[in-house]
């Protein structure tokens, strides 16, 4: 007998769509025994280049053999922004092993083996780079290989999109002027000093390495601390007590490289990140005894996996928080600081090349997601009264007005922005199931995908497998969509990490949300404080396994790093994350519980909140956010209804219906039912529908609880049938 709650989940939850939502290494010798011969006699192209129509990329990336670094970078980009701009991924292949045909449409980069490049080449003056259209190629050449970025920035930003048409112009041609360049070294000689600050042992060890970059061109550059004086031209490094040392500062993981009017060198921030890009530099463009910065090379540097985030310079406070070490990921508190500061960031954004992909209002409250093909941002401005009081939050109290602005930074090789999914073709209902008595849910989407949230321990992720399995209506494999994790405990973050190594052969999965906390973080309380059973290695060692599983059984999947304001859309289901761990703003994380993403799922027919083990203090502050935005249809009881939760934030959901992720046995014997202003779970018995689920032993099968006012008929529309024993 199929259980009263899962087919009232299923009936609640049948949504439709709701949202329209150069100088690069020269090949020598180098042959071709495949080239295929080229079209003669044939009528020359016409009409824009396609590069993508019906969702499909329709260009190849030809690229020049044994590539500098900066041009593989510049591929990277190519292949970043297409992923998120326009949901596809092309292909590259290095010219030595590409069978050329001037038919395709083509992308070609460096001196490839067509002649279009080398004709391209050799117009180029020094330091200049050009974008030219040669038949059913787009010829990017450059002169100097620092210049492969900017060149591809340029033709991206000259692609159009029409009616899901990405196209360029025959026409586009586009030449650089000559870019200013600072010399460094000429002749294998240089006038500048290496000047470290004497108080930081980093800084004298990259002044080292800078030092040894330049001598293995026969380069000799001396070095000194910033105690002596100055001796004529400089390369600072650090915070050394130079102007010039602070002027350029960078912020965040960031590094920056900046010069002043008289040739000196700064490397600030991230002086590892930073050192290392700079003996690049070096390295890569000292052959002949003659190093020099081009402007490009100049600005932010970000370390290897990091995202790029431009420097916020409005009022207020910043303090950097790290997130779980291996997402990369981290963030941004701004205390104090206003929504002007929050506008003007935007144009910051704007300004160095980013692009918003989602913008929201909540309550009065500011989220903006933004990319810039590589890097992922997301923002936000929050404005409350804290509601902490001394017997809602351990060790806290009233801390009065809140303001802050939160700029979150992600990108590792496989990072995404949010999913929109706004062109699909339903084929079936959605609906959505719960996992047993678990925290676990999988929803069914109407193109026959999956999203799956947490689901349980280890041994449930065979009960994921069968839903999934039994549900699904498309050909070959069941695809899950994304699969959305609340925290790190092992209630709901077993279920993944078993379902990966279980079922990688048998399910595909496309991407993978979450956002875990770093673990010895919890916003400043002394981790001696927290109880050792909850913040353990066993909490890293889970999260730790759950990302090298991802990596070697699904290499392919996205990993999404959650933050609040992000809205994800799958085949008109709307998915937006409400609360993650930076809105704790202020309050001591006691326990992993608090880490917990909180999930908005909303159709046409309803709107589910999934708050996993969201605690009482992380409840208060979700309603001060959010307030009667909160209204919802159906609520998951935090913390499988032990504690947690918070009675005004129920009074603002003020759902019809609640579940209990718990057995019947423990929610009765536990008392969690009971309707009393002294739990914390209270809720208002007048306006809300409790629905116990029972576990699979238990005689009762279902068993529901109506409000008085609340009458069969009334339930019919959501297919629920009485089969069982109703209480009144």
């Amino acid at each position: 007998m199929k259980k009263i709650f899962s087919l009232f989940l299923a009936a609640l939850l049948l949504f439709s769509a709701v949202l329209g939502l150069t100088s690069c290494s020269k090949d020598e010798g180098e042959t071709d025994e495949t080239t295929a011969a080229t079209t003669t006699g044939a009528a020359a192209p016409t009409g824009d280049l396609k590069l993508v129509e019906n969702g499909t990329a329709n260009f190849t990336i030809v690229y020049q053999s044994q590539s500098a670094p900066c041009l593989l970078d510049s591929i990277d980009t190519i292949k970043n922004i297409f992923s998120f701009k326009y949901d596809v991924t092309p292909s590259a292949i290095s010219d030595s092993l590409h069978t050329k045909d001037d038919s395709k449409v083509e992308i070609l980069l460096g001196q490839t083996k067509y002649d279009a490049s080398a004709t391209a080449l050799s117009a180029l003056g020094s330091n200049s780079y050009s974008i030219s259209v040669s038949g059913n190629k787009i010829v990017v050449a450059a002169s100097h290989i620092y210049l492969f970025p900017v060149a591809v920035d340029t033709l991206l930003d000259n692609l159009t999109l029409k009616n899901g048409v990405v196209s360029l112009a025959r026409s586009f041609s586009f030449k650089s002027e000559s870019y200013n360049a600072l010399s460094v070294a000429a002749d294998k000689k240089t006038d500048y000093t290496i000047v470290y600050d004497s108080s930081d042992p980093d800084a004298k060890t990259a002044a080292n390495k800078i030092r040894l970059a330049f001598s293995d061109w026969g380069i000799n550059i001396n070095s000194m601390d910033d105690g002596e004086p100055s001796e004529g031209k400089e390369i600072l490094i650090g915070k050394t007590n130079r102007d010039l040392s602070y002027e350029s500062e960078a912020y965040y993981k960031n590094g920056w490289i900046g010069t002043d009017d008289d040739g000196n060198i700064a490397l600030t921030g991230n002086i590892s990140c930073v050192s290392d890009k700079f003996a690049e530099y070096v390295t890569t463009l000292g052959t002949d005894g003659n190093v020099a910065l081009l402007d490009s090379m100049l600005g932010i540097v970000a370390p290897k996996g990091y995202g790029n985030a431009p420097a916020y310079e409005g009022t207020g406070s910043v303090k950097v928080i790290d997130s779980f070490e291996l997402s990369k990921s981290y963030y941004v508190i701004v205390s104090g600081a206003s929504e002007g500061d929050f506008e003007d960031y935007t144009d910051v954004l704007m300004n160095a090349g980013f692009n918003r992909h989602s913008s929201s209002r909540a309550n009065g409250n500011l989220f903006e997601t933004w990319t810039d093909g590589y890097s992922i941002l997301t923002m936000s401005h929050i404005t409350y009264t804290d509601p902490a009081t001394q017997d809602r939050y351990e060790g806290t109290s009233s801390i009065g007005k809140v303001n802050y602005m939160s700029i979150a930074i992600d990108c590792i090789d496989n990072s995404a922005i949010p999913t929109q999914d706004t062109d699909i073709k339903k084929i079936t209902t959605e609906q959505i199931t719960q996992v047993g008595t678990n925290c676990g849910f999988v929803l069914r989407l109407a193109d026959g995908r999956f999203v799956v949230f947490d689901g349980g321990m280890q041994e449930h992720a065979s009960d994921v497998y069968k839903i999934i399995k039994d549900q699904n209506v498309i050909s070959g494999k069941p695809v899950i969509a994304a699969w959305m994790l609340t925290h790190g405990h092992g209630d709901h973050i077993g279920a993944p990490i078993k379902f990966i190594s279980d079922y990688s052969s048998k399910v595909e999965l496309q991407s993978f949300v979450h956002n875990l906390p770093g673990y010895d973080i919890y916003n400043g309380k002394n981790t001696a404080e927290i109880d050792p059973a909850d913040v353990s290695a066993a909490l890293l060692e889970s999260s730790t396994t759950l990302y090298e599983k991802i990596e070697k059984l699904y290499p392919e999947a996205k990993i999404i790093v959650a933050h609040a304001g992000q809205k994800f859309e799958y085949g008109g289901i709307d998915i937006d994350i409400l609360f993650t761990t930076e809105n704790l703003y202020g309050k001591q994380m006691v326990d992993t519980n608090m880490s917990s993403v909180i999930y908005s799922v909303k159709g046409s027919s309803g709107r589910m909140i999934i708050t996993g083990d969201q605690q009482e203090g992380g409840c208060a502050i979700l309603n001060a956010i959010y307030g009667s935005e909160l209204k919802c249809d159906l609520i998951q009881v935090a913390h499988h209804g032990y504690n947690g939760g918070d009675t005004d934030m129920y009074a603002s959901m003020d759902a019809d219906y609640a579940i209990w992720t718990n057995s019947y046995e423990a929610v009765i014997s536990g008392n969690l039912h009971i309707l009393s202003e002294n739990v914390r779970n209270y809720f208002n018995y007048k306006s809300v529908t409790y629905n116990l689920i029972p576990s699979t032993e238990d005689t009762l099968a279902d068993y529901i609880v109506l409000t008085e006012n609340m009458t069969k008929s009334q339930l019919s529309k959501f297919n629920v049938t009485l089969t069982d024993t109703v209480v009144n």
